[in-house]
């Protein structure tokens, strides 16, 4: 299976472990939606820095855009600023508001869900709070 492949696998994989695409558009169940998107968006984050460890996260955003697989699904979210930070072979990935002054959600792809949470009462400024290599290694102690 080629590169493309495995990443359209993680991506089906993630869909399915996360639930469906039920959009009510308020409370709970839209921070939710905000949270899938992103986890789904950071497996493939994660392929990418696997595959191509040199790249810096701006240059990992602009192959996921390109992708045909993972570029609508960064398109989505694009009315909020979408950030990644690559170090070390993996990523992590900020969704902040629109304006880019809030942090919303964070991810690592090493975790299962959604590392940071700040969607219901945002205040801390959009910047990365999470190492993703130290996220990945804390992920894979035992």
């Amino acid at each position: 299976m080629g590169a493309a492949g495995v990443r359209l696998t993680t991506l089906l994989l993630v869909a399915a472990l996360s639930g469906g695409r039920e959009r009510c558009g308020r409370g709970d169940e839209a921070r939710a939606e905000l949270a899938r998107q992103v986890t789904d968006i950071s497996a493939g984050a994660e392929s990418y820095a696997q595959e191509r460890p040199a790249l810096s996260g701006a240059q990992l955003l602009v192959a996921m855009q390109a992708d045909p697989d993972l570029g609508p699904l960064v398109r989505e979210l694009g009315r909020y600023q979408v950030k990644l930070l690559a170090r070390g072979g993996h990523v992590v990935v900020l969704l902040c508001s629109e304006d880019g002054a809030r942090a919303l959600l964070e991810d690592s792809a090493c975790t299962p869900a959604v590392d940071r949470d700040e969607s219901a009462a945002p205040g801390r400024a959009c910047g990365f709070s999470i190492d993703p290599v130290v996220a990945c290694a804390r992920a894979r102690a035992p």
